[in-house]
């Protein structure tokens, strides 16, 4: 599995033996170049695991990934692995839903309902492809809830468009409605002094998780929105109108959606653990001030935090399509649920294969 093998980046590409100068002195040395994917778009990040080499195409706003050549070369095949994750969903007094999340990338660390394994790489052909990266919700106020994220997409005129769906805006304080949103994660349910609980949004059975419970308490004990690889936690009432905790994101093995230098993108593994990047956590519930509770965290992968009277919900992490955190605060204070952070699409295939270090 990449995630745990040695790997080096692949700036520059190591000499081969007779062609002095990395790959430049190989090209130059007169000898047949392997001819792989030839393609321009997003950032490129090239790296190698031993002796295969990978180019991936980071795409941090939308734009075009465009095949101007296919391979020639039968051990780097015209195939295309993604990851693609939508916007996160902005917190109410509920934390926000993850983005929804569609990877083909083995190994799939996601542990997403139903999408245990990654997803089949799509066949490309030379042609354009668009890339639409997906914004965050905004946050919502006192009597509102958070606005759901909007969906990623990767689609061409050759392919079945892969598309996120966008993590579910979390439940407000005052009611109805107090529920969190449907999206790729659930947002979490808000909080009111009257009724029974607040059930979180229902996270897309292959893409992400539910939402937390929110707590009938005097203004929040709101839920936490659901993360790429956990449910959100409920708010609890024993604990002085507490947060529930956001969903765990997904792991990124090192070495596969990124280069395993890359720290442009994701968030890192809490020390000290070393390895992969972390995306699509949920956000943290919101805490009621009478008295004031604990804030709810919010999830590995950006989940903003809670907040805490007068404190807003923090918002979720940028390209990392985690949600927003849940205001906090008593009555009709001007604090918000944090927005939800932005969307992101990876693309990877094969340059070179089987060649000699």
């Amino acid at each position: 599995m990449l995630g745990n093998q040695w790997f080096r980046k692949l700036k520059p590409l190591p000499s081969f033996p007779g062609f002095g100068g990395g790959i430049g002195g190989f090209l130059n040395s007169g000898a047949a170049a392997p001819a792989g994917i030839s393609g321009t778009g997003g950032t490129i990040d090239d790296w190698n695991d031993g002796s295969t080499y990978y180019r991936n195409h980071i795409f941090t706003s939308s734009g075009s990934f465009v095949v101007n050549a296919v391979s020639t070369d039968p051990s780097c095949p015209n195939a295309v692995d993604f990851f693609v994750i939508a916007g996160g969903g902005g917190g109410g007094a509920g934390g926000g839903g993850a983005a929804g999340v569609r990877i083909s990338f083995p190994p799939n660390g996601g542990g997403t309902p139903g999408n245990d394994s990654p997803e089949s790489a799509v066949t490309v052909s030379k042609t354009t492809y668009p890339v639409t990266i997906g914004g965050g919700g905004a946050g919502g106020s006192y009597a509102t809830l958070g606005t759901t994220g909007t969906d990623s997409t990767f689609d061409g005129p050759d392919i079945t468009a892969i598309t996120s769906e966008g993590g579910g805006g979390g439940g407000a304080s005052n009611g109805p409605p107090t529920t969190g949103l449907d999206g790729g994660s659930g947002g979490g349910g808000g909080a009111f002094m009257s009724g029974s609980n607040f059930p979180g949004g229902e996270g897309n059975p292959t893409q992400g998780n539910d939402g937390g419970t929110g707590r009938p308490s005097s203004d929040s004990g709101a839920g936490g929105g659901g993360g790429a690889n956990a449910v959100g936690a409920g708010g609890n009432n024993s604990a002085n109108e507490s947060g529930g905790n956001g969903g765990e994101g997904l792991k990124s093995p090192p070495g596969s959606m990124v280069s395993p230098t890359n720290t442009s993108i994701g968030t890192p593994e809490p020390s000290p653990i070393p390895g992969g990047r972390f995306f699509c956590g949920g956000g943290g519930g919101g805490a009621g001030a009478n008295p004031p509770g604990n804030k709810g965290n919010g999830g590995k992968g950006g989940g903003g935090d809670g907040g805490i009277s007068p404190a807003s919900g923090e918002a979720g992490a940028t390209n990392c399509g985690a949600g927003g955190g849940g205001r906090g605060g008593s009555g009709g204070n001007a604090t918000s649920g944090g927005a939800g952070g932005s969307g992101l699409v990876v693309l990877r295939y094969k340059i070179m294969s089987g060649q000699p270090e």
